[in-house]
Formats: C-alpha cells, structure tokens, sequence
C-alpha cells in the first residue's frame, strides 16, 4: 500500500505492506510559523564595581533581570571579560583560556536560594575543553578565549621558529610545555602592562539546559551571577617561578533576549503559569569534591565522594601535584595524571555496593620503548592506556561520537603531569544516552543514601590532590510567584 505522507509504521506487518515517500519529497511537512517576536543581545553588567582582583575585590555580582514577557537564551549567552597585566612578568600565559581566572561560579535567585553552584570552575572548564573540543573549533577558541593560536598547528622550537605538530601532538604544547622553551605569538600570551578583552561561555546547568529551553526572565524576579577569582599563580603559566598578575577592568554578561509578542502566546503563558503553578527544565551541572593522596603512595586507595543527588550521571577524578596548583610554572590547571610515574596500575567507582565498571579499568603507561622526544615534548609509547582512555571518553560523552573530537591524544592521556599529561580517571553512570529523550537516568545516591568512593591501585611520590567533579542532573523551577528553585 502507497502511503507518501506516512511518518512512522507501528507494526511489522504495516512495516512489510507500506511504502512512502523520502522526507526529501513530502512538500506538505512544513514546520508551522512562529509566532511574532523579536530578539536582541543585551548586555549585564556588573553590580558591585567594575574593577576586580584576586587578592582583595575578588567577587564579581552580575545581576540578571528582564521586562514583561521577555526570555533568556542562555545556551547563546557568554561572559565579556577585560583582563590588565600591568604589574605582571614579561610573559605571562593564561592556563587554558580566560576561564582559568575563575575560581567559582555561582547562581542565586533574586530571593536568595543558590540554584547551582560549581567550585574549582577553572579546572573543570578546562578539562571540559580539553576532552570534548574538536580541533576543527580551536581558530573560534583561540580567537574569543585566549587560548593560543597555533594550538594543534605548531608550536616554537628553542630557537624561537614554528614547527608543524603533525605526529599526534594536538593539544597546546606552549600551554602544556616549558615556556622558556620558545613561544609562538598568541591572544593567551601576555605581556606585562597588556590589556585584552576576551570572551567564554559558561558551563552551567541553569543557563545551557538540556532542551535548549529559554528561562522565563520577565516572569520572574531575576537572578545573580557570582563569580569568585583565582590566584594569578594558579590561573596563569610563567616560563619560571615568577610572579603573575591580573585585574578584572571590565566585565559583562551577554546574552539574546527573546521577547514574543503576539497577543495570544501572553495570555496564554500567564494562564499557563497560573494553572500548572509554574515550569520546570532540566540541565547538566557539576559539585566539586576535594580530596589527597600521601606522598608516598603505592598500592590501594579509596577516595570517598560524598555526592548525594537524584541523578548521578558521570564521575571524572583529575589528579594533581599539590606543591603544583598554585606553582605558576607548572600549569596546575591543564596537567594532571593517572600517576606521577611511569607504571601500571587500575581503578573502579563504588556506588552502594555495585562496582562501576563490574571488572577493575587497567592502566599502563610504562613505556615499552625508551620515550621519545617529539617537537621538544617527551612522549611515552603507552603499552595499555587505550581502556582507561575509552571509559573517561564514556564519561565525558565522546566515545564513538563521530561528529565530535577531542584535543587529547592518547599519549598525552598517559604521560605523567610533569611532561604534559592530560590523563584523568572517569566513568559513565547513566542506563541511556544522552539523546535517548529521557530526563534523570543516572542513579538516584539521594534517596538511599548511597555512599560514593574511587578504588584504585595507584603510585604518586608527591603529595596528591584529587578533584572529583560529579555530573548530574538538576530539576529548575519557576513558580507562577516570579521565585526560582532547584531539585537535585
């Protein structure tokens, strides 16, 4: 039976009787017309000041509010920041992108309850970029965040010339590597007395929601931006223990403001807000839990998570030299390793009392050969790192993803943090995928109580400090008083 405008067959015998036509030719499937409305950008600034620093001014309070019937697009929202090094060394580096300067973001509602919350931000959005960013977007990254440019193209040599990258060093080499080493020119290297205005997105649940929902801005009573600024040792790389400096000239959030117009959609949405008590979406956000290994250690650990929330999705531990994090020469924010030495070792998550994975992830990184030197960085020839590396993949939402990439090779997942490893640990909590359509699929560490803990076999000479961020799912709420809220 011909059926040309059939969308889905429900049977298997509809399945074998009926032929359609291609979506290419089914002309009568428009999309319906939207309503009328219009958008534009706007511009929030900061209400507590316009000059910050890390050592005295160093919270920033961004107050977001709107008119009657207006709407946030917080997915295409993004911070404007105008950084000063005046004061600085010579050359100075932003560890990452503009990002490393922050330290910890906060919401709250114009009532005073914290929708979200995110310590340690800077390593986190670090990490975020360094597993999840194709290299075909590093020109808009180097361009708008600071970081540099010739990333996953060249870098310098000890004299100071270009050369081409092409043997899997894809990550940054000036950002990972010893800058006294050579640098090519870049927005992320900084000269003392300079002043750059950069641009960045902000990872948060409540903004970037999972359905691309708008927030209901005029509805409610607005809401607050915190962000607290990082240590110039820990946001920034110098070429040698030195002593960088920044301030915060400038800083704004950016964001569409959609206002719909048409008469029935506002009569319509205050009777919706009145009937239903309010609207509810849902986003992916992170807590922060902090933690040390002894110098020292070479054998079993167990790090506890202490994470209780209604959807546990994703863990990923980033391990680091403690004398390293607020060392500016050391690049705290985008090293880190599965351990300080060459050697094997293996991990697993406990939730409860079942094992994530069922068998322990082993790792080795004991080179097979004597490591190689590639374009002056030192390269381990991983023996067996590519499991380790395939379920932090898991965890970050990359494996198989062919329509994505990652600036993190597997060398440098398993190199040591000293020679520019990007190695981490990690699992992926939830029963679907992230497309499946469905809310909240992780496992619900609330309602039990269920304790979480890192168990590995793992070697590092210098005292550790593990950062465990745990990706979750939030509930916001708008209620029809204007008040926002969070499940979670």
């Amino acid at each position: 039976m011909f059926n040309p405008e059939k969308q889905f067959a429900t049977t298997q015998s509809e399945y074998m009787s009926t032929a359609v036509l291609p979506n290419a030719v089914k002309y009568s499937q428009l999309q319906p017309r939207a309503t009328s409305g219009r958008g534009s950008v706007r511009r929030f600034q900061s209400s507590n000041g316009t000059v910050f620093n890390p050592a005295a001014n160093n919270i920033i309070r961004i107050d977001v509010t709107g008119d009657k019937y207006s709407f946030l697009d917080g997915g295409h929202g993004f911070l404007e920041i105008t950084i000063d090094t005046t004061g600085g060394v010579a050359t100075q580096q932003l560890d990452g992108g503009i990002w490393s300067i922050i330290n910890q973001m906060r919401i709250e509602s114009n009532t005073g309850i914290e929708l979200e919350r995110i310590n340690n931000y800077n390593l986190l959005h670090n990490k975020l970029f360094q597993y999840q960013t194709p290299p075909s977007h590093l020109p808009i990254s180097n361009a708008t965040s600071g970081t540099v440019s010739g990333m996953g193209h060249g870098r310098g040599d000890a004299a100071g010339n270009n050369v081409p990258s092409g043997r899997g060093i894809q990550f940054l080499p000036t950002q990972n590597g010893n800058l006294a080493a050579g640098l090519t020119s870049g927005a992320a290297v900084l000269n003392a007395a300079q002043q750059v205005t950069l641009t960045m997105p902000l990872v948060s649940g409540f903004l970037s929601n999972n359905n691309g929902k708008y927030i209901p801005l005029g509805s409610s009573s607005g809401f607050t931006i915190e962000l607290t600024l990082e240590n110039a040792l820990t946001a920034f790389r110098t070429a040698a223990v030195n002593a960088p400096l920044y301030t915060v000239q400038n800083i704004t959030y950016n964001a569409p403001i959609i206002y719909i117009t048409g008469q029935e959609f506002q009569s319509n949405w205050v009777q919706l807000l009145n009937a239903t008590g309010g609207v509810a979406w849902a986003g992916t956000t992170y807590s922060n839990h902090v933690n040390a290994i002894a110098a020292g250690t070479a054998g079993e650990v167990v790090i506890p998570i202490n994470e209780r929330c209604r959807s546990l999705n994703s863990l990923i531990t980033i391990m680091r030299t403690t004398a390293n994090v607020t060392a500016s020469n050391a690049g705290s924010l985008s090293n880190s390793s599965v351990s300080d030495a060459a050697t094997a070792g293996s991990y697993q998550y406990r939730v409860g009392d079942i094992l994530f994975p069922p068998s322990r992830v082993q790792f080795n990184n004991v080179a097979s050969l004597s490591p190689s030197v590639i374009d002056g960085v030192t390269v381990y020839t991983a023996q067996n790192m590519s499991q380790s590396y395939a379920e932090v993949m898991k965890a970050f939402g990359m494996l198989n993803n062919k329509n994505e990439g990652s600036l993190v090779t597997l060398a440098q997942f398993a190199n040591v943090e000293n020679v520019q490893g990007l190695g981490l640990y990690g699992v992926d909590l939830e029963a679907y995928l992230a497309d499946s359509g469905v809310s909240e699929s992780g496992i619900d560490t609330a309602s039990n109580a269920l304790q979480v803990n890192f168990e590995g076999n793992v070697t590092f000479a210098a005292a550790t400090r593990t950062d465990t961020f745990a990706m979750k799912t939030a509930i916001y709420h708008l209620s029809s008083d204007g008040s926002f809220s969070v499940s979670q």
